[in-house]
């Protein structure tokens, strides 16, 4: 659980460092590049998300994702912070809970805005008007579309008095614009930018930067759909006639976060100014195509070295060492005490077996997960005097002891097992050669 939670914030410093990245970068690309490379440096954020990710979860990597079983008190007493234990516990079930509320929460909001975006159109009736690739429909209002949404079976939406408002020629312009989007898979960005919203709600400056990577969209098809003619003076002209279709049109009262529509006003200087911009040459262009792949390239080295820093539970191994001392007394009553040290070395999270006692057997299961670079979670699932305790488990720290004690009386027997043991990490290998799952005897004394 506690493993979750810190995943979860690196991969949140992740994606923050990742959009400072963007958010830096993408003026200088739309000027010497323009928008539709400067639209693509967002898919930097997912990229850098996947190889975190993997980096954390391959085999050869140092550390990767598991999430703990839940904690229960262990029936036998340890001479260790049980009770700090407990209460890491329990803040982690809390910090948990909170973050999963507030998810869903944003999920709600989300669901929320979008139905009321979709039902703001009133009814939908098909148009064949104008042939096109995606189908067409008109709405019942005026104060909406043109859009597109359907993250499936995507479909255009323009407004009640589409043929009324715009001449044919803005018409051409506009359903180009919104064919822009199905063809370079905007809906699917929106979708994973929303996602990443209802992940990370806590982060805000996801959401102020799902409004940009939006903005960064719409001049990026803006580009498309100017460029479409080789021409330059019938793309100053296209420019002039798409402008004033920007500015006839109605933008939503309720955005939507899934859909593509037209954006507020508030950047519609920004917007036309770009339409009008002079084209990057060539080398300009292939300049910053170069600098943006070097970009991604280190952005996924530095998630990898990152991962590769933050602990794992998953990965590595270590070494216990153990030191016995049992106590068991039969009629007629003499001590008989027994001390033995011995060494296990056991990969993360992969069990080795121990028994201990002759008369009262105790039988043990031990395996270990890293907390983080101090701290390692011991399960010791066991059976002791036929009574079975499958979620015994505590936190200590690495190269700190700690001991384990059970025993009582009963008839004509008693007894008492004390396990001192302390963990340290195997990558150092120890002089003797165990292997991982076995248990070498180093001394044994009988008094």
């Amino acid at each position: 659980m506690n493993t979750f939670l810190e995943m979860l914030a690196h991969l949140s410093i992740v994606v923050t460092i990742a959009i400072g990245v963007v958010l830096i970068g993408r003026a200088p690309l739309r000027r010497f590049a323009g928008a539709s490379l400067a639209y693509a440096s967002w898919s930097l954020i997912p990229i850098a998300i996947v190889a975190f990710v993997i980096a954390k979860n391959l085999p050869t990597a140092r550390f990767g994702l598991t999430i703990p079983s839940a904690m229960q008190a262990p029936a036998i007493s340890v001479s260790s912070a049980e009770s700090a234990s407990r209460i890491g516990f329990d803040a982690a079930l809390g910090w948990l809970a909170v973050w999963f509320i507030g998810m869903c929460v944003a999920a709600i909001w989300f669901a929320i805005r979008q139905y009321r975006f979709v039902h703001s159109f009133g009814s939908l009736a098909r148009d064949d008007t104008m042939p096109t690739t995606t189908p067409l429909f008109r709405a019942a209002e005026t104060s909406t579309g043109p859009l597109v949404l359907g993250l499936f079976r995507p479909r255009i939406v323009i407004p009640a008095d589409f043929y009324e408002r715009y001449s044919e020629a803005e018409q051409r312009l506009v359903i180009a614009h919104e064919l822009a989007h199905v063809r370079r898979g905007d809906l699917y960005a929106n979708a994973v930018a929303t996602a990443l919203q209802i992940v990370f709600w806590f982060n805000p400056l996801i959401h102020w930067a799902a409004r940009r990577m939006r903005f960064d969209q719409e001049l990026a098809c803006d580009v498309l759909v100017l460029g479409a003619s080789p021409d330059l003076a019938d793309q100053a002209d296209r420019a002039k006639t798409y402008a004033a279709a920007v500015v006839k049109t109605a933008f939503p009262k309720h955005a939507s976060p899934l859909a593509c529509h037209w954006q507020s006003r508030h950047p519609l200087n920004e917007r036309i100014l770009n339409m009008t911009a002079a084209k990057p040459n060539t080398a300009s262009r292939r300049v910053a195509q170069f600098g943006l792949a070097a970009l991604i390239t280190a952005s996924c080295y530095g998630a990898l070295a990152f991962a590769d820093k933050t602990p794992n539970p998953g990965a590595g191994q270590f070494r216990i060492d153990f030191e016995y001392t049992g106590n068991e007394s039969e009629s007629p009553p003499h001590r008989n005490e027994k001390r033995k040290s011995f060494a296990m070395v056991l990969d993360a999270n992969k069990a080795g077996s121990l028994k201990v006692g002759s008369i009262k057997v105790c039988e043990f299961e031990f395996a270990v997960s890293r907390i983080d670079e101090q701290k390692v979670r011991v399960r010791f699932p066991h059976t002791c005097n036929d009574e079975r305790n499958p979620d015994a488990n505590l936190i200590v720290k690495l190269g700190e002891p700690a001991t384990i004690e059970n025993g009582g009386d009963l008839p004509g027997v008693s007894w008492s097992h004390s396990l001192k043991f302390v963990v340290t990490d195997g990558n150092a290998k120890p002089s003797s050669k165990s292997e991982p799952g076995t248990i070498t005897r180093t001394s044994f004394r009988r008094n």
